[in-house]
């Protein structure tokens, strides 16, 4: 069960990086007569507040595994020049570096890692792991050593199947000399269930749905189909185009974790490559080249977990297998001939299984960002990374580094919403609720993460087969599939009766971009904002959506032939933007690293401009999730909609496009306003400290419910989504009005 974590920053140690951060203390931070009374204050990547000093503290002999993101070498330089490399106006823009040149440049010098290395060994520190790139270092320091490393204890909150659960009791702190070298610190709070499994933002449909009567209309899709649809095979060699090309020089890489297995307690292969292989064997057009399709293992605590490969012996009791097949068939089908990798971590390290540890989950993802972005892909080169897993909204000190890392070499990082479609968690299943989801969220000025959404998408064309209850679906190409006949945004009921869809809205951690609030979008950003109740305007996603509903995929090849599901969610849209973009590269002979700003600047300009058209995107104007609605232009369900693949290059080597200035409203949050103050009574008032004192003691048990709550999947539901026409989604608006003069929308919730 994904983590509700906050970050909490005491001090931004990483100068080239804006750290978004929450901060809630219970009182004077804890020191240690054992650290140097020259300390610096580190960013404390944990939960929504630091322990209770009542708590007991954890057991001295617990290990604790810690991920220390660290300092890049020149931290000013290499936000100088992620700037410059995302800038059109700059001489630099699009001259990104390679691996080795961006590790000659920035690299932290091994002599402070190894200094770090021998302070925590001295506390008894063991495990020591240092990242290919240099920015990060993993360990194991047991609980009672925290004291008098990083001057703060830490306390139980509470027990999971894998350990206790714990927080901080202060903000962690190193000496001086020590605490300059490191950016943030992973690893402090713990508040995983440890037996449930977080996969991706999605649910598999049951069998009974897709072996439906003949007569119906309901379109099963494949990623081919998609390709064809989204104008992406516009773009292929015997096209239109007489610049068209295949995938190939390019790569993609997508991350998860490996599969497990509860009964026998083990890790399984993460995906088997022979059934990825046969589905695009069997669902490309004879001339479309095959990808090249590979694991890559990423060990944690001394845990390397199995390689990809046929079915183990044990089953996969996570969905992680289906999860990572559809990512690399859905990025593959967008960019034939292209270079595919799985990089996954070892899924016992959540579980909690005995000789493993907790670590940060986050932190997890990073590692796995941190090894993609290093990995030698020759002759290929990397395009894109794809993350079809989501988190609570969160801050992570080494997933922002590696952002920054990201846009150097021209990477861009694509990430799911989400699929709980704004809806409460008790009616998603899920932790993840109404707030959008991480990394998604993640996104500053000059660096960070392309957000993608789900459509519904229904084609042109006749069918070319029926499906009836006897036999499963048959994967072939198609060669009638048509263009797109509609497209609104996605929202279903799961086979379970749960509530989802495209995942949208505010972030709460990380600020709004100034290429988010100086667009075209920004009306409909405050609008959302006021719906939601947030006290300030944030990161809004999505920027943009793709299909999430009803495409086939291939998980296995058993004894009678391939294995098959019909698959929703945003986890099927984010890597077939990833393989789009990639296929893009391939054409243009570069990747585009951070392409947000500029997506930004289009949006803003055909708003300006509906008379030139609209060559890139499909303006989504339907459909609704659970809190908001569709609408033209920008909205929290499908971002700017979704793409025309064939009109990016155009639209990606337009020079007025990328300098566009929006000159139009940019509104801003109104003021809220409060009810009066209740007439004074004879009662005394109460001193203001316990005021604070009852709000945090309530944040914590509120924390506290929902996540048990979510560990026991047993919270009360609350009512169904309203039926289509009563939703209660906010009317777009340019200048909203204050909250309590808006009718027909929903109450702010309590923050």
């Amino acid at each position: 069960m994904p983590r509700r974590v906050r970050a909490v920053s005491a001090a931004a140690v990483a100068v080239f990086l804006v750290v978004s951060s929450l901060l809630a203390t219970t009182g004077a931070p804890e020191r240690s007569r054992g650290v140097s009374q020259s300390l610096l204050t580190l960013a404390n990547d944990a939960g929504p507040a630091y322990a209770p000093a009542g708590d007991p503290p954890v057991n001295g002999s617990t290990p604790i595994r810690l991920v220390l993101a660290l300092n890049p070498l020149h931290p000013s330089a290499l936000a100088a020049l992620d700037q410059a490399l995302a800038n059109p106006a700059s001489p630099e823009y699009r001259r990104f570096l390679t691996e080795s040149q961006f590790e000659s440049r920035f690299a932290p010098p091994a002599g402070g890692t190894d200094r770090l290395v021998a302070y925590f060994r001295a506390h008894g520190g063991t495990g020591f792991s240092r990242s290919a790139d240099g920015l990060s270092l993993a360990l194991t320091l047991p609980a009672g050593s925290f004291p008098e490393a990083l001057g703060t204890r830490l306390l139980r909150t509470g027990s999971g199947a894998g350990g206790p659960l714990y927080r901080a009791a202060a903000a962690p702190a190193l000496p001086a000399n020590l605490g300059a070298l490191v950016a943030g610190i992973g690893g402090m709070t713990d508040v995983s269930s440890g037996n449930a499994p977080l996969v991706a933002a999605l649910l598999p449909t049951t069998p009974d749905q897709y072996l439906t009567a003949e007569g119906t209309d309901r379109q099963l899709l494949l990623g081919s189909d998609l390709a064809q649809a989204y104008g992406d095979a516009g773009l292929f060699p015997g096209s239109s185009d007489p610049n068209g090309t295949f995938g190939a020089g390019t790569a993609v890489a997508t991350l998860l974790m490996s599969g497990y297995n509860y009964t026998a307690r083990t890790d399984v292969a993460p995906f088997d490559p022979a059934a990825v292989s046969n589905y695009f064997n069997d669902t490309f057009a004879p001339w479309w080249p095959l990808p090249q399709v590979e694991g890559v293992p990423v060990p944690l605590d001394g845990i390397s977990p199995p390689p990809a490969g046929p079915p183990d012996p044990y089953t996969d009791d996570t969905n992680a297998v289906a999860e990572n097949s559809l990512d690399l068939e859905m990025a593959g089908s967008m960019a034939p001939g292209a270079r595919l990798l799985t990089f996954y971590f070892p899924e016992s390290v959540l579980i909690g299984n005995p000789g493993s540890t907790y670590g940060d989950l986050a932190d997890d993802f990073a590692l796995d960002l941190s090894s993609a972005l290093s990995y030698n892909y020759s002759p290929a080169r990397l395009a894109t990374v794809s993350n079809s897993y989501a988190l609570p909204d969160l801050n992570d000190s080494l997933w922002d580094l590696e952002l920054a890392h990201a846009e150097a070499l021209g990477v861009t990082v694509v990430a799911a919403t989400g699929d709980e479609g704004n809806a409460p968690a008790g009616l998603t299943g899920r932790i993840p609720g109404e707030e959008p989801d991480w990394p998604a969220t993640a996104a500053f000025e000059a660096t960070g993460v392309l957000a993608v959404g789900g459509t519904e998408l229904n084609l042109t064309g006749l069918p070319t087969s029926v499906v009836y209850p006897a036999a499963p679906p048959e994967l072939t190409y198609d060669t009638s599939i048509g263009g797109i006949a509609s497209e609104q945004g996605w929202s279903t009921t799961w086979a379970s009766g749960l509530y989802a869809g495209s995942e949208g809205g505010v972030s709460t951690v990380y600020r709004e971009p100034s290429w988010q609030s100086r667009s075209a979008a920004q009306g409909a950003v405050v609008n959302a904002t006021v719906i939601v109740g947030n006290p300030r305007l944030g990161r809004a996603v999505p920027d943009l959506a793709l299909a999430a509903s009803d495409v086939l995929v291939e998980t296995a090849i058993g004894p009678t032939g391939p294995t098959l599901g019909i698959y929703d969610g945003t986890s099927l849209a984010a890597p077939l933007v990833a393989g789009a973009l990639a296929e893009c590269a391939a054409r243009a002979g570069t990747p585009f690293g951070f392409l947000d700003p500029l997506l930004y600047r289009w949006g803003s300009f055909w708003t300006s401009h509906p008379a030139a058209g609209d060559p890139a995107f499909h303006d989504i104007t339907t459909g609704s999730n659970y809190l908001f609605r569709a609408a033209p232009g920008w909205d929290p369900v499908t971002g700017w909609g979704s793409l025309n693949v064939a009109g990016l290059p155009a639209a990606l080597a337009n020079a007025t496009l990328a300098n566009f200035t929006f000159t139009g409203p940019t509104p801003v949050l109104p003021p809220v306003r409060y009810p009066a103050a209740p007439a004074a009574t004879s009662s005394p008032p109460a001193p203001a400290w316990s005021w604070w004192v009852a709000a945090l003691g309530a944040a914590v048990a509120l924390s506290i419910g929902l996540y048990v709550a979510g560990l026991r999947e047993s919270a009360r539901l609350p009512e169904p989504p309203p039926a289509p026409g009563r939703h209660p989604g906010g009317t777009r608006t340019v200048t909203p009005a204050p909250l309590a003069e808006r009718p027909g929308e929903p109450p702010p919730r309590e923050r």
